[in-house]
């Protein structure tokens, strides 16, 4: 041998993964779970437009999460599934209670229920969050915000 350290190639592959692994897990849990609508505050209008969604196939999950719930399987406060157009889509969320949140979208080009992965364990389709879109799994303190009756919150799609 050459006398080459592999560790610390060994290492980051490892990073790698479990960060694909956390991003993964969080937009599955998007794409699978139910909604459970919040509908107390008919006044509130939360808007998202989701940018930089690459083509028109297949579709987008959008789900708004508080704090108790961010990112858990099943637990968001609501979600919506739309049909993925090239550019921007825009999204609206009515009758959420006044406020923290945080959103988290996921482009699911081939429609088959389930974020692709490429050959290192990462994402190979559309995922974005509000105010921050992170390499990994983002905290809900840095993709959090306040609504208070209207709010405009975009996302931009990270492939």
């Amino acid at each position: 041998m050459l006398g080459l350290n592999m560790a610390p190639r060994a290492s980051f592959s490892r990073w790698i993964t479990q960060r694909a692994l956390l991003v993964v897990m969080a937009l599955v849990a998007v794409a699978l779970a139910p909604s459970d609508v919040v509908a107390e505050a008919p006044g509130t209008v939360l808007k998202v437009p989701i940018g930089r969604v690459r083509s028109g196939g297949g579709v987008l999950y959008v789900g708004v999460y508080s704090r108790y719930n961010w990112l858990k399987p099943g637990r968001h406060t609501t979600y919506q599934k739309v049909r993925a157009v090239q550019g921007t889509i825009r999204v609206t969320f009515e009758g959420l209670k006044p406020g923290r949140y945080a959103v988290a979208a996921f482009h699911d080009e081939n429609a088959n229920g389930k974020v692709d992965l490429n050959f290192l364990g990462l994402p190979c389709e559309g995922y974005g969050f509000s105010r921050a879109t992170p390499f990994g799994k983002p905290s809900f303190d840095d993709t959090a915000f306040e609504l208070r009756d209207r709010r405009e919150m975009p996302i931009r799609l990270k492939y």
